[in-house]
């Protein structure tokens, strides 16, 4: 069983535009995030403000799926999903979905049998 952790994608875009700030160590960080909707990309641009006055800022941008991508993305190499739910801190901010190998019902023999008349 595999068991993946992901971003709501659909949570994210309904949070979107948004901005927010947290302190780091000895630093001020804050994020300007938008959803580009066209390659369901989270772009980030963190802006950072040392304690000393220095500033940096850096870009990012994270690939964010809806659970039907996930879904046909893990069929099409050979997964089943066997269900999902809202974890329940992050009510509406994660996806855990958990998957098994899709298990050909014939016997190893007649599945090798039918790759060597390929």
């Amino acid at each position: 069983m595999l068991l993946l952790d992901v971003v709501n994608r659909d949570f994210v875009v309904s949070q979107q535009p948004s901005a927010v700030w947290y302190e780091g160590d000895s630093c001020v960080c804050m994020d300007d995030m938008c959803v580009d909707f066209i390659t369901s990309r989270l772009k980030v641009k963190r802006s950072v403000i040392f304690d000393d006055g220095r500033q940096r800022e850096c870009y990012y941008s994270v690939r964010i799926y809806s659970l039907h991508e996930l879904g046909k993305l893990l069929h099409e190499v050979g997964f089943r999903v066997g269900g999902s739910h809202r974890h329940p801190i992050h009510a509406r901010s994660v996806l855990r979905s958990a998957v098994t190998p899709h298990r050909d019902p014939r016997p190893a023999a007649a599945r090798a049998d039918h790759w060597q008349r390929r």
